[in-house]
């Protein structure tokens, strides 16, 4: 007889299943301006839950205070970036207000992977454990790189828009900002992972060493073919 833990393990992993597929479906049944609406918002909605879901989970189950708040910091950073998107794409006006709901992505985008890294240095810490004064500085890059990019319209270094462009949304390309904002997203991730893997005690299984790759290196796929507008990306997984 299987334990109920276990059972409803896997019960909290095919209801995320489903709740996933039916967001999937739900991007692609969209046909007519009320059904897309309709079909946005209940897309939303589902991720809504899910990141909040697990903000709630990782409250009742993180012991250490310190890796708890990151952990919830970051669900509360992809539900920002969730409401964000949804109030973008529900605006057929105000150019100026949809472009920097754009450039207000950054914000989550930056500073995820940054708790990320703080969340690797605090596991397997006492509870009462505080990370070194020095991780403070860490913080500096990430509000440079946000400030550099809510301040583009100012000087264009992260996204070049054409001059004779009447608004300045979809038609643009990459400056020097934008590839260090990118560089920002994998040096922190790249460092999360290798703190993590130093500190991971279950050495002897390489399948479970390499389950965190999987969607950052999905993520990366996602970033090049993304960079490169690839027509079918956008079709399939939106932005």
């Amino acid at each position: 007889m299987v334990a109920k833990p276990i059972l409803k393990k896997y019960n909290n992993i095919l209801c995320v299943t489903l709740a996933i597929i039916t967001a999937v479906v739900l991007r692609q049944i969209e046909t007519d301006v009320p059904m897309n609406w309709f079909c946005r918002i209940l897309r939303s909605a589902i991720y809504m839950e899910l990141f909040i879901a697990w903000g709630v989970s990782i409250h009742r189950r993180i012991i250490q205070p310190q890796v708890s708040r990151y952990l919830i910091a970051i669900s509360a950073l992809m539900v920002f970036w969730i409401i964000v998107r949804t109030i973008r794409y529900s605006l057929d006006e105000c150019v100026w207000l949809i472009r920097y709901l754009w450039y207000s992505y950054y914000l989550p985008m930056l500073f995820i992977p940054l708790l990320a890294v703080l969340v690797a240095l605090s596991l397997g810490k006492p509870d009462n454990f505080h990370l070194p004064k020095w991780t403070g500085l860490l913080y500096i890059p990430a509000v440079a790189l946000l400030l550099l990019v809510l301040t583009n319209d100012l000087h264009q270094l992260v996204f070049v828009f054409p001059e004779d462009a009447v608004a300045w949304i979809n038609d643009y390309g990459y400056a020097a900002g934008y590839f260090l904002a990118v560089g920002w997203v994998i040096f922190c991730t790249i460092t999360a992972f290798v703190v993590m893997l130093i500190k991971c005690r279950i050495s002897h299984s390489r399948t479970v060493l390499m389950l965190p790759f999987v969607p950052a290196v999905m993520a990366l796929i996602y970033g090049v073919l993304y960079y490169f507008r690839i027509p079918w990306l956008k079709f399939l997984t939106g932005d």
